[in-house]
């Protein structure tokens, strides 16, 4: 029972690994903004289905140098639930690509192109990571442009009612 347990998940992982190649084969040949964006659901899908069949470390910085996603915003879902998930398990990435992760959230935030439960989910990172990190916090607010950092800001001093003010000025 247990080698025939070990041959299924021998077999995933290699599946996962030949998907993830061709996907990011794919990405490196210049395509179009929905297919990078459906690239990108698909392969938060995989993270969130089984992250120890992804190799994390090759694969989140390829996901973050794609968003926001530009096209096809029904895979947002997907792609921040996988962020808010590893955020939540305390995953090493979020912390070390910190400043890339706020900088898409900073520009997605305002649009009207997240479902209101992952905008929360969102929010409630960052405002974790300046209770964690403030100066850490601070330096990196500091190095984007003023409207970007803005954003982030409201999500730190107004829980709840900043959404709809930020969503109607955007």
């Amino acid at each position: 029972m247990t080698e025939k347990l070990l041959l299924i998940l021998g077999s995933t992982l290699i599946h996962y690994q030949t998907i993830l190649e061709a996907l990011f084969l794919i990405l490196s040949q210049n395509q179009p903004p929905r297919v990078v964006d459906n690239i990108c659901g698909a392969v938060s899908r995989m993270v969130m289905a089984n992250r120890n069949s992804v190799p994390l470390g090759k694969v989140f910085p390829g996901l973050l140098q794609c968003l926001p996603l530009k096209e096809d915003f029904e895979e947002n879902r997907p792609v921040y639930s996988c962020i808010i998930e590893l955020f939540s398990d305390q995953h090493p990435l979020i912390r070390q690509y910190l400043p890339q992760l706020l900088a898409v959230f900073s520009q997605v935030l305002p649009s009207d192109t997240l479902q209101d439960a992952i905008r929360s989910g969102l929010v409630s990172i960052i405002q974790k990571m300046y209770q964690q990190s403030p100066q850490r916090f601070q330096n990196i607010l500091a190095e984007m442009p003023q409207e970007h950092a803005q954003v982030l800001m409201a999500c730190c001093y107004i829980a709840g009612s900043w959404l709809t003010t930020l969503h109607n000025s955007a």
